[in-house]
């Protein structure tokens, strides 16, 4: 695999976005007792902004620092969003090489050896987007053009930049169009809603709104043999250190291991890829595991159903107060798993369910015979006396006496 080469987005920076909406919903929020909302929507030709349509409208003040203020509003919002996305495309592009480098070394306190170590295995075990350029012999990373953003992500709300008209029926509507004024209880709390969509170029320089759009995935095995895809992106941090005797500034990066085991701590890259693997390694032996013991549990099933009859033999749960005779001591808090057998007088046997399907073996933690009935005190007492013939006559004597100061 090759190394990627970071391409300069900075462009996209310097643009006038609210002079590159294609479409606006605008939405007056009413807020308080009659609370409202009345809704518009325009397209906008090539030559428009959003504040020429929205005085255009007389749904703001046409003044220039009401003009100001929603303009800024949109550059900022946008920006805030191609740099969250140029931040992700430059820590794919780093992470990406630094996997290309990449030998992992297990040298964790307990190693496993040389268990999970070695180089990247690029699409098996680590996928990326970043493809070859027919014309360049650097990788690069796809674009996504700005109009096909989902329209949810360009939501602006602010405080309505308008005149109240303090003295109209407050009750009535939120907007008056020909006085260009809106009507509201509560002080007069009105926010104004923009929902924008962007056009897919400049149409006065042709240049097209493309934005990175970086993917790059470890590629986790589960315990049910699919596979979940950890984004390296979300997954690591950046952070600058400084480096002593002029040399400036370095950018490193710690990986989470949350999103592969159950603590948390900040990783080198080499260590995340080891537990990665481990965890994938373990799944793997679950999901093996588990196909077994499903074997297992069909084959002893089908075995005993076709001995004592499929309404007879099924899982359950079993507590100890189920049985007369218990051959195990460990039922658990909350019941054991079982398999039931039962009997054709009723009486009924219970299997240890993990050793079924574990170890394909019937080992039996109690039973239920239907025709014990436990033995009362004083036919326990006359079979204990009539083996000790000598001593009936005393004791009897004894208990009586007893019984009679009682």
């Amino acid at each position: 695999m090759e190394k990627a080469t970071i391409k300069n987005y900075d462009h996209l920076l310097k643009i006038d976005w609210f002079n590159q909406v294609s479409t606006i919903e605008v939405n007056l929020h009413e807020k308080g007792d009659n609370s409202k909302t009345t809704t518009y929507n325009f397209r906008l030709n090539e030559e428009q902004s959003v504040c020429d349509v929205l005085t255009e409208q007389k749904l703001i003040k046409d003044t220039d620092e009401v003009r100001q203020q929603i303009n800024s509003e949109i550059n900022k919002h946008i920006n805030s969003i191609i740099q969250k996305r140029l931040n992700n495309y430059t820590t794919a592009v780093d992470v990406h090489n630094m996997l290309v480098d990449l030998d992992v070394k297990d040298k964790r306190q307990w190693s496993c050896g040389e268990a999970y170590e070695g180089k990247i295995k690029w699409g098996d075990e680590v996928d990326s987007n970043f493809a070859s350029h027919p014309s360049e012999e650097s990788f690069v990373c796809p674009t996504e053009n700005l109009c096909y953003f989902n329209p949810k992500a360009f939501v602006i709300r602010m405080a309505c930049p308008y005149d109240y008209d303090w003295k109209a029926d407050r009750y009535k509507h939120i907007y008056n169009k020909d006085k260009c004024v809106v009507n509201v209880n509560s002080f007069g709390v009105c926010d104004l809603e923009l929902r924008l969509e962007f056009k897919s170029k400049d149409y006065k320089t042709g240049e097209r709104f493309n934005i990175p759009n970086p993917a790059l995935f470890y590629n986790l095995r589960q315990k049910d043999n699919t596979i979940s895809k950890v984004s390296f992106i979300d997954v690591a941090l950046s952070e600058n250190k400084y480096k002593p005797m002029g040399k400036g500034l370095t950018k490193t990066y710690k990986f989470q291991s949350y999103y592969v085991g159950n603590d948390s701590r900040s990783l080198s890259l080499n260590t995340f890829i080891v537990y990665c693997r481990e965890k994938s390694d373990t799944n793997r032996k679950f999901f093996l595991q588990d196909v077994v013991e499903s074997v297992n549990k069909e084959e002893m099933l089908k075995e005993l159903k076709e001995k004592f009859g499929e309404e007879n033999v099924f899982k359950t749960t079993a507590y100890q107060s189920d049985v007369n005779f218990k051959k195990m001591d460990s039922w658990g808090r909350y019941g054991s798993k079982v398999v039931k057998v039962i009997l054709k007088d009723e009486s009924y046997l219970l299997y240890d369910y993990t050793e079924i399907k574990r170890n394909k073996k019937l080992e039996l933690r109690g039973l239920w015979d239907s025709s014990y009935t436990k033995e009362s005190v004083s036919d326990a007492f006359e079979r204990v006396m009539n083996k000790n013939i000598e001593d009936k006559s005393l004791v009897s004597d004894m208990i009586e006496t007893t019984f009679n100061n009682e």
